[in-house]
């Protein structure tokens, strides 16, 4: 990696970490790998954001851990994430039919660009909109509260 990509990369970090402190968020941050990570509270459940600068692929990468399907639902559940995944604008909900880890994650390039706080601020609003508003009734389904077809109207909603 360049000592210009790393130059630009702690910029970008430095601006997110500013933009975190001003609004007054608690977070950790890995000054070395150029990561941080925070609890945010949503309506009820709360989650866990990391936010990486990738300085090599010049990319600002926000994840954040979501739930977990127990196998017996990751067929179904496949089919609910791509319905949620078809109605985001920003963002997308990842997941490992494997495992069944559901994460959310948004990625946006800083390549020849400044990156101001209103970005950084933008990032998250994204991701605590997206997350509020599927993960309640992913939770709900996981839990056998509801079942798939009430999951997908819930959905459409």
């Amino acid at each position: 990696m360049e000592e210009k990509e790393r130059k630009q990369a702690r910029i970008v970090f430095n601006t997110f970490c500013g933009m975190l402190e001003k609004e007054g968020w608690k977070f950790h941050k890995d000054e070395e790998g150029l990561g941080l990570d925070f609890i945010v509270r949503g309506e009820d459940l709360p989650f866990h954001i990391y936010v990486r600068i990738d300085a090599d692929r010049e990319l600002i990468d926000l994840q954040a851990q979501v739930t977990d399907m127990p196998e017996e639902k990751r067929a179904e559940a496949a089919q609910a994430i791509c319905a949620i995944n078809y109605r985001l604008a920003n963002g997308c909900f990842d997941y490992d039919y494997t495992d069944g880890e559901t994460t959310f994650r948004l990625a946006n390039s800083y390549a020849g660009s400044i990156v101001g706080e209103e970005a950084c601020h933008y990032m998250i609003e994204c991701a605590c909109l997206a997350i509020d508003r599927y993960n309640d009734i992913l939770t709900l389904y996981r839990l056998g509260a509801m079942g798939l077809q009430e999951l997908l109207e819930k959905i459409k909603d």
